[in-house]
């Protein structure tokens, strides 16, 4: 290397003189978070989008189907199958909130068509 080339800063931390640390909060202004945060998201919407509405509210739709499956030909074998439809029918419910309405309307056809059958069952014996 060349007498005049510029010192590597590597080859300068390797010598043994003491390097004094900077203290950087003397020369930084203190910055509080919440105009941070105002500053970042003005008027944060914590909506979700359309898509993702309700998304949870899809298994109920699907469940209260198959809860009232169940129920419709647990009818004949079992008075038990009584909670089925009804748990079915809350679910069908909360899936009337899903895109799968359709699915949740055919749930809860089933749910009651299953109470039905049930007392109609148990009723005659």
């Amino acid at each position: 290397m060349d007498s005049e080339s510029p010192i590597d800063p590597v080859e300068a931390n390797d010598s043994s003189e003491a390097v004094e640390p900077v203290e950087v909060a003397r020369y930084a202004e203190p910055i509080q978070a919440a105009k941070v945060v105002a500053e970042v998201a003005p008027e944060a919407d914590h909506e979700l989008p359309p898509q993702f509405r309700n998304v949870a509210a899809k298994g109920g739709a699907v469940a209260a189907i198959v809860l009232g499956s169940l129920s419709v030909f647990g009818a004949f074998v079992t008075q038990w199958s009584l909670f089925n439809a009804f748990i079915g029918l809350l679910l069908g419910l909360w899936g009337l909130n899903s895109p799968l309405r359709k699915t949740s309307v055919a749930g809860i056809c089933f749910c009651l068509l299953g109470l039905v059958l049930c007392f109609a069952m148990f009723r005659a014996v």
